[in-house]
C-alpha cells in the first residue's frame, strides 16, 4: 500500500499534505538592522553556491554568486554564470570553490553596514551532506574599509549543509546578509 493509499484510508487526502524543503537551515544576519529592501540571490534546486564576488568603496555595495551543479560523482562545478545583487556592479573581488566543493560559509566584517566580505569557506558534499574543511577557502576581499572595519562576523551553514542562496537587506549600501543552506 502506498503512502497516498494509507492516507486516503485514514480519510486524509493527499491535497492536505504540505511539503517543506527537507533539512533547510539559515545562518544569522551579519550587519546592521537597517535596509528597507530585500533581495535573495538563489541557486536552482539541486545546485549550491560555488563562488562569491563583491565590490564596494566605503562599504559593500554589491554582491554576486556563481551557482554550482553536481556531476554524476556528486562533485560541484560552478557554471561560470554569475547572479548579481542590487547594483549590478562588476565585482572587484571574487573567488570560486575548487575541487568539486561548495560554499559552506562566509567571513565578513560588519557594523551598521556590511563593510567587506573577506573569505569563502568550501567543503566537499558527498553521501548527501556537505562537510566543512578547515583551511579550504578562497579570498573574496571585496568591499570598503580595511581589515579593522566593523567587527568580524562569520556565516556558517549548519553541519551537513551547503549554501544555496544569500539574502541581502539593503538601502544605500548592503546593510546585512545571511546564508540559506540545505543538504545537497
Amino acid at each position: 500500500m502506498t503512502t497516498a493509499s494509507r492516507l486516503a484510508a485514514l480519510g486524509l487526502g493527499v491535497g492536505m499534505i504540505t511539503v517543506a524543503p527537507a533539512f533547510a537551515g539559515a545562518t544569522k544576519w551579519c550587519g546592521g538592522s537597517g535596509g528597507d529592501k530585500r533581495l535573495t540571490l538563489s541557486c536552482a534546486s539541486g545546485e549550491l553556491i560555488g563562488g562569491v564576488g563583491g565590490t564596494g568603496a566605503s562599504f559593500l555595495d554589491d554582491l554576486r554568486i556563481a551557482c554550482a551543479t553536481p556531476d554524476p560523482h556528486g562533485l560541484f562545478h560552478p557554471s561560470g554564470d554569475w547572479k548579481s545583487g542590487p547594483r549590478h556592479i562588476v565585482a572587484e573581488g571574487s573567488g570560486l570553490c575548487d575541487g568539486g566543493r561548495a560554499l559552506t560559509g562566509l567571513s565578513t566584517r560588519a557594523g551598521i553596514y556590511v563593510d567587506r566580505v573577506s573569505h569563502g569557506a568550501c567543503g566537499p558534499c558527498v553521501d548527501g551532506a556537505c562537510h566543512r574543511q578547515v583551511g579550504v577557502e578562497f579570498t573574496v576581499n571585496a568591499g570598503g574599509g580595511n581589515d579593522n572595519a566593523g567587527h568580524e562576523c562569520d556565516l556558517n551553514c549548519p553541519d551537513g549543509q551547503g549554501a544555496y542562496s544569500i539574502e541581502i537587506r539593503y538601502g544605500a549600501w548592503i546593510d546585512a546578509i545571511k546564508l540559506h543552506c540545505r543538504k545537497p
